[in-house]
């Protein structure tokens, strides 16, 4: 075998290889774009100036194509840094806030109270 022939059969394997890899890592890039667009969507709707808590039912809706998998939707708010509560003045209703609102949500809660 010459040294062309050997350099061809090394060269062909190792372009389908970079192919591949940069095929796969494109398809892994816009899964975690979509994915990390879906968090700052989450957020945006827990940002809210008047409303630190929101209903998961509200959340669903807003945020669509979760019905059939509201587990999904509840990792993403996780990601998001939102934390579960259940009001049992709603009916044990299902609701989510920022941790990073948890100061502004207490006195929310105290004020209500007066």
């Amino acid at each position: 075998m010459t040294f062309w022939q050997t350099i061809l059969i090394a060269t062909i394997p190792a372009i389908l290889t970079g192919l591949i890899s940069y095929i796969l890592g494109a398809r892994q890039r816009e899964h975690a774009k979509a994915e990390l667009m879906v968090i700052n969507s989450a957020k945006h709707f827990l940002k809210h100036k008047k409303f630190t808590d929101r209903s998961f039912k509200t959340l669903k809706k807003h945020l669509g194509g979760w019905d059939k998998d509201e587990d999904g939707l509840r990792k993403i708010l996780v990601s998001a840094g939102a934390i579960r509560v259940y009001r049992k003045d709603k009916d044990n209703e299902e609701w989510w806030y920022l941790l990073s609102r948890a100061a502004e949500r207490i006195e929310n809660i105290k004020s209500r109270k007066k």
